[in-house]
C-alpha cells in the first residue's frame, strides 16, 4: 500500500470523570480545556484525513463542533466509565475501563482508518512539528505499534537493583546509558493488526496496544508532560501561560557580566 492512499485518522479521548484530577478535561487554562490546546495542534499538523474527538459525553461534542473535527460517541459500556469489554489486558466487569485497548478497538470496529494516531489531551503542550515528526517516523518504519517517550541520563533503579549504572563506579550522568519513559502524548498502530492481535484473544501473545514491532519516539520533556495530578497541571498551566503571554526572550541574561 502506497503511503499516500494510507487513511490516517487522529483520535482524541476525552474523558470526564477522572479521579486524581475531577474533570480535569474541562477546567480551564488560560481560558482553554486540554482538548482544545490538542485538537487546534492537531489541526495546525495537517497531517491527518480525519479527526476525532472519543467521548461519552456531549460535552465533547460541544468542543468538536467548536473547532470543526468529527465527534464520536462513545457508548459508556465499550472502554468508558460502565466498561463491559474483556481482552488479554484486562475484563472491566462494568467498571472504569483502565485501559485503552478497549474504547481503541470499539473506535476502529466503527470508523475506517488504516493507521490510528491517538493524541491524549493529558500532553497539551505537544508541539506541531513533533506531531508531524511522530507521524512520518511511523510511515517510514515497519511498526504495528509506536509511543512517544522521553529520555533521561540520571541513575536509575527498579526493584532496587541498578539499571544504567554501577555501584562499583561514579560516572558523569551524560555518559550513562540513556533510559527511556513512555509518556502518554501520542500512540499510533497499524489498525488491521491491531484488529488482529485483539480478535486472537491470547495470553501467549502481546496485548493490541504493543502487537509484535514495537518502535520509541523521543520528544523533549516538556512535550511529554502528563497532566495526571494537580502539581503536573500547575506545570501545565504556567508554562501555556508563558507561551501565550509571549513572555520568552531571545537573550538569556545572567547575573554577572562575563
Amino acid at each position: 500500500m502506497e503511503i499516500n492512499t494510507v487513511k490516517k485518522i487522529a483520535m482524541i479521548p476525552v474523558m470526564f470523570d477522572s479521579t486524581r484530577v475531577p474533570k480535569k478535561n474541562l477546567i480551564l487554562l488560560n481560558g482553554q480545556t486540554m482538548t482544545h490546546y490538542v485538537v487546534k495542534t492537531c489541526i495546525e499538523s495537517n497531517v491527518f484525513d480525519e479527526i476525532y474527538i472519543n467521548s461519552e459525553s456531549l460535552i465533547a461534542k460541544e468542543i468538536a463542533d467548536e473547532l470543526g473535527v468529527n465527534f464520536f460517541y462513545r457508548n459508556p459500556e465499550h472502554g468508558g466509565s460502565k466498561c463491559t469489554m474483556e481482552n488479554v489486558s484486562v475484563k472491566c466487569n462494568g467498571n472504569r475501563c483502565q485501559t485503552h485497548d478497549h474504547f481503541v478497538y470499539d473506535f476502529i470496529q466503527n470508523i475506517e482508518a488504516d493507521i490510528l494516531f491517538q493524541v491524549h489531551t493529558t500532553t497539551p503542550l505537544i508541539k506541531v512539528d513533533t506531531i508531524k515528526n511522530f507521524v512520518y517516523y511511523f510511515e517510514k518504519n515497519e511498526f504495528h505499534s509506536l509511543f512517544t517517550a522521553i529520555s533521561e541520563q540520571k541513575e536509575t533503579v527498579f526493584r532496587e537493583s541498578p539499571v544504567n549504572f554501577s555501584y562499583k563506579k561514579k560516572n558523569p550522568t551524560q555518559t550513562l546509558e540513556k533510559v527511556l519513559k513512555m509518556t502518554s502524548g501520542m500512540a499510533a498502530w497499524d489498525v488491521n493488526l491491531y484488529k488482529k492481535r485483539y480478535q486472537e484473544y491470547s495470553n501467549k501473545k502481546n496485548t493490541p496496544s504493543f502487537g509484535d514491532s514495537t518502535g520509541w519516539f523521543e520528544i523533549p520533556f516538556i512535550e511529554g508532560i502528563d497532566v495526571d495530578n494537580w502539581d503536573d497541571l500547575e506545570i501545565v498551566n504556567s508554562i501555556l501561560y508563558y507561551r501565550n503571554q509571549k513572555m520568552k526572550s531571545e537573550k538569556i541574561c545572567y547575573y554577572h557580566n562575563f
